[in-house]
C-alpha cells in the first residue's frame, strides 16, 4: 500500500480582485522528498507556501480548490471545515513549518534569539537547555553561538537572521517544512553547510518543498522539480533541462546573461568621493552581568572613486552592511575617520538588504514613487515628470500596478519597486546591499542592468558599492573588489584578477564554494578573534598568523592581508595554530 502523501493541493485558485494569482495549482508531496517550486519572479512561489497555511495577504481570497495535509494520525483541511477539529492549528507547526522569505519579519524584535529559539522548543517538547540550543544553531551553520543567543534580532546581519529562522522552523519539528528561498543572503561555504543539514533531515523522513531562484541548489539538492508560471504549474520533472518550457528557458538564459555580462573597468587614477581610515564598529550584545562585545567592522581602511562601481564580499557575518551603514551615515564609527566629498550631501542612498525596510506596506505604489520624487526635488534634483510612477512600474514590468500595496507583490516585485524608489533621486553615491537575493537568473541580469543605469544617469562622477555574498555577480558588476572576514578586509584587488591568484586563503575558499575555482568546497571553521580571523581553517596557516597581517601590496591595485598568500592552496584545512 503506497504512504499517503504529506501535502496534497487540487485545483487551487487565489485571486486578487479578478485577477488570478495561482490558477488550477495541483501538488503532492510525500515523506523523505525534496521537491523543488521554481520559476520567474511574481510566478506565485511564496503565494503557494502562505496558502497552504492559511496565510494569504489581505486583500487574496482562495476561490477554489483544497490543501490538505496529514502526519502522525492528524488531518487538516483548508478550508477547513467543521469535522477537522485540528484545522489551521494542525497545519501549522504539527504538520506544516513555514520558513518565509521574510526571515527577519519572522522574527520577535523586542526578544532575544535565545529567548524564542528556547521558546519554540519548549512548545515542541525538546530540549531548551543552552546546549540544546547551541547545538540548535550549529545545524543551521551559526558556529559561534553564544553572541548570536544573546543578540537581539535587528543585531543580526541578513544571513545571521535567515538561518536563526531556519532554526526556529525546525525546532517544532514538523513533518513538512516548506522552505521559501531558505539559502538568500548565504555565502556558498554556509549555503553548502545548510542544504546539506536539510537534505539530512529529508532522508530521515522530512517531507521538504524548497522554494528558491537558485538552480545549482535545484541541480544538487532536488528529487523532483515544479516549475510555476503566472500561477500556472507548467512543468514538473527529475530535473531542470534547458527544454523545460518557457519559464525554465528564460530561467537559464538569465543564468547564462550573467555570467556573460564583463565588468567595468578598475580606474585607479579617478579622485575619491570617499575615504574611510581605520573604520571600527563595535556592539554590546546581553545582560549587563552577561555583557558579550562583537567587533563587527575592524580598522578597515576603504575608498570609494568618483565614477567606479565597487564590490565587497565575504560570509555572513563579516561586516559589510554595517560598513555599508557607515558609509552612508546611518551609523556613527566606534573608531576611525570617515571623509565624504561635500558634492555627496543629500546625494547618498542605500537599497536596503530586505525591501521591507523602505517599503511603507499601507502606502500604495504610485505613492511610494511619488515621495522619492519629491525628495528628489528636495535636493535640487528635479526628474522627468512621472505621476504615480506610471512609466517607472512599466519600465520595472509592472505596469499598471500603481494601486497596488506591498502584500501583493512577490519578493522579486518588491525589490524591483524599491529600486525604482532609489532611481528618482539620482544619487550620487549608491550603496546596493545585496540588490539580486532571492531574484531569479533572469530579473538578477535584469537589475544588474538598471544598477548600471542609475549609476550612468546621475552622471560621470556617479559611484556604486555592490555588497553581495555572490562573488559571481560581484565579478560581473564590479571593477574593484573587498573582500572581508569577522570585520577586516583581507583582501583588495581590481575583480579582473579574480582567479588569478595569489590570494588570500579565504578568497579562495570563497571562489571554490561558488564553482569559479577548482576544488571540493566545504564549510570554515569560525574566525578567530585575535591575529588573521581566518587561521583556524587556513591550510597554510603558521605562528605568524597570531598576530593579524596588514594589508600588503600584491600587485597594482591588488592587496592582501596574509602572510604567506599561496597562489592556488589546496582548501582542506590543515592543522590550526
Amino acid at each position: 500500500m503506497t504512504e499517503a502523501p504529506l501535502l496534497e493541493i487540487d485545483d487551487l485558485q487565489v485571486v486578487h480582485g479578478e485577477r488570478p494569482l495561482l490558477d488550477g495549482l495541483c501538488l503532492r508531496l510525500g515523506a523523505g522528498a525534496l521537491v523543488a517550486l521554481v520559476g520567474p519572479s511574481g510566478a506565485g512561489k511564496s503565494l503557494t507556501a502562505r496558502a497552504c497555511l492559511g496565510l494569504l495577504p489581505a486583500g487574496l481570497r482562495q476561490v477554489r480548490g483544497e490543501i490538505r495535509a496529514r502526519a502522525g494520525g492528524l488531518q487538516a483541511r483548508l478550508p477547513p471545515l467543521p469535522a477537522q477539529p485540528e484545522g489551521l492549528g494542525a497545519l501549522r507547526g504539527r504538520i506544516l513549518g513555514l520558513l518565509p522569505q521574510d526571515s527577519r519579519g519572522s522574527l520577535q524584535p523586542e526578544r532575544s534569539v535565545g529567548a524564542q529559539l528556547a521558546a519554540a522548543r519548549r512548545h515542541a517538547g525538546a530540549a531548551a537547555d543552552p546546549a540544546a540550543l547551541r547545538a540548535a544553531l550549529h545545524e543551521v551553520g551559526l558556529t559561534d553561538a553564544d553572541p548570536i543567543l544573546s543578540a537581539a534580532p535587528h543585531r543580526l546581519s541578513g544571513g545571521q537572521a535567515q538561518r536563526v529562522a531556519l532554526a526556529l522552523a525546525l525546532a517544532s519539528q514538523p513533518a513538512l517544512l516548506i522552505a521559501d528561498e531558505p539559502t538568500t543572503g548565504l555565502d556558498s561555504t554556509v549555503q553548502a553547510a545548510v542544504m546539506a543539514e536539510l537534505r539530512r533531515r529529508v532522508d530521515a523522513g522530512l517531507g521538504l518543498l524548497l522554494i528558491t531562484h537558485d538552480l545549482g541548489l535545484v541541480r544538487r539538492w532536488a528529487d523532483q522539480v515544479l516549475i510555476l508560471d503566472g500561477g500556472r504549474l507548467v512543468d514538473a520533472g527529475r530535473g531542470l533541462p534547458a527544454g523545460a518550457g518557457r519559464a525554465a528557458a528564460a530561467l537559464l538564459e538569465g543564468q547564462a546573461a550573467l555570467e556573460a555580462a564583463q565588468p567595468p573597468a578598475d580606474r585607479p587614477e579617478a579622485p575619491a568621493l570617499l575615504r574611510a581610515d581605520g573604520l571600527c564598529r563595535r556592539f554590546s550584545t546581553g545582560p549587563p552581568w552577561a555583557r558579550l562585545h562583537v567587533n563587527a567592522v575592524q580598522q578597515v581602511d576603504l575608498e570609494v572613486r568618483e565614477g567606479e562601481a565597487l564590490g565587497i564580499c565575504g560570509e555572513s557575518g563579516s561586516g559589510k552592511t554595517t560598513l555599508a551603514r557607515l558609509i552612508i551615515g546611518a551609523d556613527r564609527p566606534t573608531a576611525g575617520r570617515l571623509w565624504r566629498d561635500p558634492a555627496l550631501n543629500g546625494r547618498v542612498q542605500l537599497l536596503f538588504q530586505q525591501a521591507e525596510a523602505h517599503l511603507d506596506p499601507d502606502w500604495p505604489l504610485s505613492a511610494l514613487l511619488d515621495e522619492s520624487t519629491a525628495v528628489a526635488r528636495r535636493v535640487g534634483r528635479d526628474p522627468a515628470p512621472d505621476p504615480g510612477g506610471a512609466a517607472a512600474l512599466a519600465a520595472l514590468g509592472l505596469a499598471g500596478r500603481g494601486g497596488d500595496r506591498l502584500a501583493t507583490l512577490s519578493g522579486g516585485e518588491r525589490r524591483r519597486v524599491g529600486l525604482a524608489r532609489v532611481r528618482r533621486t539620482a544619487p550620487l553615491l549608491l550603496v546596493a546591499d545585496e540588490p539580486t537575493a532571492g531574484l531569479d537568473a533572469a530579473l538578477r541580469a535584469e537589475v544588474l542592468g538598471l544598477l548600471r543605469r542609475t549609476q550612468a544617469e546621475a552622471g560621470p562622477r556617479a559611484a556604486l558599492v555592490l555588497i553581495s555574498h555572490d562573488l559571481g555577480l560581484l565579478r560581473a558588476a564590479a571593477g574593484r573588489l573587498l573582500v572581508m572576514r569577522a570585520g577586516r578586509v583581507v583582501e583588495e584587488l581590481p575583480t579582473a584578477q579574480l582567479g588569478a591568484g595569489p590570494h588570500h586563503p579565504f578568497t579562495w575558499a570563497l571562489l571554490v564554494a561558488a564553482g569559479l575555482a577548482p576544488g571540493a568546497p566545504g564549510p570554515l571553521a569560525p574566525p578567530r578573534a585575535e591575529g588573521c580571523p581566518h587561521r583556524g581553517a587556513c591550510p597554510v596557516a603558521s605562528a605568524a598568523c597570531a598576530a593579524a597581517p596588514d594589508l600588503r601590496a600584491a600587485g597594482p591595485g591588488h592587496k592582501i592581508a596574509c602572510h604567506h598568500p599561496p597562489a592556488a592552496p589546496s582548501l582542506t584545512p590543515g592543522s590550526t595554530t
